[in-house]
């Protein structure tokens, strides 16, 4: 569900001058300075009472990939349904399909200025695999069928599959496939570094400015981002309300701008009613299973 009104149209008004003075003479017309837009926020609830991770490669819920999604980026990415090259500037495949040669854009940088390089890529990608990560998605490697993957140099990184797999460039648009940063990453075990504004370094168009945890995550607009320019919004408040009711409430009073999760009772009101609200497609796959890991479902 979203807002239209998220950008505040300024209305400049144009002051007439005035006659003054004894001998009658002309005052100059003046304008008032030009107040400076305001910044454009939107504000975004996240769901649950916040995200068990934003670590890329800790991470295994939609939530947290969320806001992940907004703070790092991959070697391609997903808009409008296309792949598209990201970190990436280009890339190319063996005529088996098994070898994948990407190279990093020579102006990619981390949120501190720092390039982002291919060396970036392996130590993420071995850290996911590193059993004393303890990784969650560790496993995707194995479905993707990646067999070696290394940094040629700074700029070109190289992956060998097992046999060619058609879906494996899709899969570098998933978190668990995003670059981190070794030093970062130090700071702050378990994850936390990703929480912390002073330890968290992010490649993404966005950056954390603040986690206060039960309340919200806020990202402000990353400068160091390749395609910063292209970014319209200045901050992302992403709210941390778990209740359903509670959270459609404050989006129904103009206090949210974007909902995705709603008390499911009230779907056909919505529908009937409001125009905002819509219904996308997803691709997803949901499983039970009992105490003992087997599948219910």
């Amino acid at each position: 569900m979203f807002k239209k009104n998220l950008a505040l149209l300024m209305v400049l008004v144009l002051a007439i001058g005035l006659l003054a003075g004894c001998g009658g003479t002309t005052q100059e017309p003046t304008t008032p300075a030009e107040e400076p837009a305001a910044p454009k926020v939107l504000v975004w609830n996240i769901g649950s009472s916040g995200p068990k991770t934003i670590d890329p490669g800790l991470n295994a819920a939609s939530d947290g990939g969320h806001v992940i999604n907004n703070m790092f980026e991959g070697l391609m990415r997903e808009l409008g349904g296309k792949l598209e090259p990201a970190m990436a500037e280009s890339y190319t495949v063996s005529d088996d399909g098994l070898v994948y040669t990407f190279k990093i854009r020579p102006d990619v940088k981390w949120s501190d200025g720092q390039p982002v390089t291919a060396k970036d890529f392996e130590y993420a990608w071995a850290r996911v695999l590193d059993p004393a990560t303890a990784s969650e998605y560790s496993w995707i490697f194995s479905e993707a069928n990646v067999d070696t993957f290394k940094a040629i140099d700074d700029m070109t990184f190289e992956v060998t599959l097992k046999v060619p797999t058609d879906y494996f460039l899709g899969l570098t648009a998933f978190y668990t496939f995003f670059p981190v940063r070794e030093d970062a990453v130090a700071k702050g075990a378990d994850g936390a570094w990703a929480y912390d504004p002073a330890a968290s370094v992010v490649n993404g168009p966005f950056k954390l400015e603040s986690y206060t945890q039960g309340d919200k995550i806020v990202m402000v607009k990353n400068e160091n981002y390749w395609q910063a320019d292209k970014i319209k919004l200045d901050k992302i408040e992403g709210l941390l309300i778990d209740d359903q009711s509670t959270a459609l409430t404050a989006y129904e009073a103009g206090e949210i701008d974007i909902l995705d999760d709603m008390p499911t009772a009230e779907i056909p009101r919505l529908m009937a009613e409001d125009p905002t609200f819509m219904v996308f497609p997803q691709d997803a796959v949901y499983y039970f299973l009992d105490s003992t890991c087997n599948l219910l479902i």
